[in-house]
């Protein structure tokens, strides 16, 4: 519930409500189908779909280890958490499906 009451009622304005709504859905959604396939025993595309919804829990760190330099660096609070609320799950869904695509290029192989 973290997630949908950070992009619920953000304080930095509409740009971080729509980064964390966008990763409510993503993660919520990503979760939702491996558990679909999980459940028809569809294991290969299930662990796809886990590699992506870990990419967007791992936000939670992410974003975390990114509030160390705006602190240490004295940066504005708002405009930084702005560009967090993406910067803390995007590069994380990228590095999923690169390494999602790594592989089906090893198994091919």
């Amino acid at each position: 519930m973290g997630v949908t009451s950070l992009a619920i009622g953000s304080t930095a304005g509409p740009i971080a409500t729509a980064g964390f709504g966008l990763l409510a859905v993503g993660w919520i959604g990503s979760t939702f189908k491996a558990w679909r396939h999980a459940v028809r025993r569809e294991i290969a595309i299930h662990e796809r779909w886990m590699i992506r919804s870990f990419a967007f829990c791992f936000a939670a760190v992410t974003l975390r280890l990114y509030l160390i330099p705006v602190g240490a660096f004295g940066l504005d609070f708002y405009p930084a958490f702005r560009v967090i609320s993406f910067a803390c799950w995007v590069p994380n869904i990228l590095i999923a499906e690169w390494i999602i695509a790594s592989r089906k290029r090893t198994a091919r192989a």
